[in-house]
């Protein structure tokens, strides 16, 4: 993933890196009603709060308000290198998922512009996925919402679930290589697999 620029108006902004669980709600929220409506034009609300209440977020926070409104410009932006299998075929798809997204602009009052009604997925990247996207059940995203990581591996298991033909052995140095990069040094795998699996604590 490639961090990438918005124009304001007056000049580029350089956006960070999308990261933490907000933009993956975002993004599969946005992705689910793609494949739906099979069209890159995807309805995002009358505002940013009613967006975040689709998310099942707090949509009266002004410390969530403001934070989502920044990932969600940063997911705006941003480039994506997709890597998959399909058959004996290794795929790459280098691809920007959002081609369009207009918002957050200051009007001439100085007071925030109306909030999109929709944006626009890249062709290419709606193309990929039609093709190759799962189902996901939206209690679990509900339930993982807390989680970037959790949000991650669900939906990795999902797609891989969903085509395995046969048992797969899984270590959990391959899971750390997959979703551990945070946790680091000698005993990583050990750090990593506490806290993707902790403890049960019976109620």
């Amino acid at each position: 993933m490639e961090a990438g620029k918005l124009w304001d108006g007056t000049r580029w902004i350089e956006q960070l890196l999308p990261a933490g669980p907000k933009p993956r709600l975002a993004l599969i929220h946005i992705n689910s009603q793609a494949v739906k409506t099979r069209s890159p034009y995807v309805d995002i609300g009358h505002s940013c709060a009613e967006f975040l209440r689709r998310l099942g977020l707090n949509d009266q926070s002004g410390n969530t308000y403001a934070l989502f409104k920044r990932q969600m410009k940063a997911l705006a932006a941003c480039r994506m290198t997709l890597g998959f299998t399909v058959g004996n075929e290794a795929v790459t798809l280098d691809t920007k998922p959002i081609e369009e997204f207009r918002a957050w602009m200051a009007t001439e009052q100085n007071r925030l512009a109306l909030w999109p009604t929709c944006l626009e997925l890249s062709r290419k990247y709606l193309a990929s996925l039609l093709e190759h996207a799962v189902p996901l059940d939206t209690r679990a995203v509900s339930a993982l919402a807390h989680s970037a990581m959790a949000l991650d591996a669900y939906s990795f298991l999902a797609r891989r679930l969903y085509t395995l033909e046969k048992p797969v052995k899984v270590t959990w140095r391959q899971f750390h290589a997959q979703f551990g990069h945070e946790f680091k040094g000698k005993e990583a795998v050990d750090d990593f697999q506490k806290n993707f699996c902790p403890p049960f604590a019976p109620p």
